[in-house]
């Protein structure tokens, strides 16, 4: 068994990616999805306007609460079940608190100026930001990764569909809110983009713009398995072989997040272990890659 760790510093990301590299015998039998399947199935969400992605997943909220489960036979707000909806992300900016409204108000055009024009972007109640994307390949680690960036002026959360089984609420926009009977009234806003049409871009490319860097918290798995190799910094020839040759052996998930760490190989994981290797074999697994790759849907 070869175990390699790999810290990687690319663009504006810190990610600590652990590869575990298992020899595969003959008789493993997985079933193997389509590549066609798999991009059209990328492409027919993208097609979708954001309405019709969410439009099953959206519940009634009561009482100006910000989470379902309340009574009250009027409606005041609508939310939308963002674990339930694949290939969507919300990028939550927390605005400081303690700032005041022109303060805020600030944050928020120097965030939108960096953002694209087509970009879905809601004013919390708060006077925060959600900015709607696609996942791709994003790393997310939980549906809810709660201050991944920090910094002075703002917080930043990631809401995803890792695992549909864990609920992770949204609020949309026109929608009111308060936190008690004595509390001011808030409205979320949508200001930027609509509903009606399709989410173009992916959460890289909105990290990129805003120059974020996520701070991710790898699992207690992938940490015992970089304690296991905490020697092994350096990659010799002899295992940068073994990974190239073994390429033709790797299903490749559409979305590993569920399986264990052995099995969990992503086109995002696996071209970052490709990426950390000698030119020499980064080409030869480049080659190798292009013919004996099998992915899942």
């Amino acid at each position: 068994m070869f175990i390699s760790k790999i810290i990687l510093f690319q663009k504006n990301f810190v990610f600590l990616i652990s590869v575990k590299l298992a020899t595969m015998s003959n008789s493993i039998t997985e079933t193997i999805g389509n590549n066609s399947q798999t991009v059209q199935l990328l492409i027919s969400m993208e097609e979708k306007s954001l309405n019709e992605r969410i439009v099953s997943n959206v519940v009634d909220l009561f009482n100006f609460q910000k989470h379902d489960g309340g009574s009250g036979s009027v409606v005041t707000g609508r939310a939308v079940l963002v674990n339930k909806v694949s290939n969507l992300t919300v990028i939550d900016i927390d605005i400081n608190k303690s700032f005041d409204d022109d303060s805020k108000q600030s944050i928020r055009s120097n965030i939108l100026n960096k953002l694209d024009e087509d970009d879905v972007v809601v004013q919390t109640a708060s006077g925060g930001l959600h900015i709607y994307a696609n996942t791709d390949d994003f790393y997310a680690n939980s549906n809810r990764m709660i201050k991944c960036y920090t910094c002075d002026e703002f917080d930043g959360d990631i809401m995803t569909s890792l695992d549909k089984s864990k609920r992770s609420l949204i609020v949309l926009p026109n929608r009111k809110v308060r936190k008690d009977h004595r509390s001011k009234t808030n409205v979320y806003q949508l200001v930027r983009g609509s509903f009606d049409s399709a989410i173009t871009r992916n959460v890289n490319d909105i990290l990129n713009d805003l120059s974020l860097i996520l701070y991710i918290k790898t699992s207690d798995e992938i940490d015992n398995i970089v304690k296991l190799d905490n020697d092994n910094d350096n990659i010799s020839d002899e295992l940068a072989n073994v990974f190239v040759n073994v390429l033709e052996c790797f299903v490749i998930h559409n979305d590993g997040g569920n399986m264990p760490v052995n099995r969990e190989v992503t086109f995002f994981t696996l071209f970052q272990a490709i990426n950390s290797l000698s030119n020499k074999h980064i080409e030869l697994a480049h080659d190798r890659a292009q013919i004996s790759f099998n992915l899942t849907v």
